[in-house]
């Protein structure tokens, strides 16, 4: 079973072969729980971070994977090492769910339509496969009546299995990369200040 640090390393290293530059990278822990969190921010190798599109990847490790990961089985918790427990000639399923969060920048609530519209067929164009990102758009309406957008982006889960040494994370990292730069090209967000 791959540790939580071979997973990280495995993302950082094909992120950056499937030409992605990585930046502003966090490792979170949960003090009560010890559950952990990694979280990488990255754009095409060339493109600017401050455009607004980005795309954020990350994964929670639930601190049973952390003693599973360097120990193994936790049986001996529960039972003489003697006695034959059935469940250990069995592999645990775990697994780790990836989120990919893809950024982009909103600035009037009106043009929300028209930009979910126009993300909605990038994203047509550069997935094909089932796992389709949800699209949200974070709004509040201020005491003068104004709407005003908080937060504008689509994500998507997968769920990568982690018993095995061979995870390879090419093929999805590769698909950000070319979701980003379609919504780079797309017009979208073109405007004097992202010029």
């Amino acid at each position: 079973m791959l540790k939580y640090e071979q997973i990280r390393d495995l993302i950082m290293n094909d992120a950056f072969d499937a030409g992605l530059d990585v930046y502003n990278i966090r490792n979170y822990i949960e003090m009560e729980t010890l559950d952990r969190t990694f979280k990488i921010s990255c754009v095409p190798i060339g493109f600017k971070p401050g455009s607004g599109i980005t795309a954020e990847i990350s994964f929670d490790w639930d601190c049973m994977y952390s003693s599973e990961s360097i120990y193994g089985s936790s049986c001996d918790l529960y039972h003489d090492e003697a006695v034959n427990c059935p469940h250990m000639e069995y592999e645990p399923d775990a697994f780790i769910e990836l989120e990919i969060k893809f950024n982009f920048p909103v600035s009037r609530a009106e043009d929300i339509p028209e930009i979910y519209r126009r993300i909605k067929k990038v994203l047509q164009n550069e997935i094909s496969h089932n796992n389709y990102p949800q699209i949200k758009f974070e709004i509040s309406v201020l005491a003068d009546g104004r709407v005003v957008v908080h937060d504008s982006y689509a994500y998507m889960f997968w769920e990568v299995p982690f018993n095995d040494y061979d995870i390879d994370f090419s093929r999805i990292f590769n698909e950000i990369k070319n979701i980003l730069i379609a919504l780079y090209e797309s017009n979208v967000f073109k405007t004097k200040k992202w010029k």
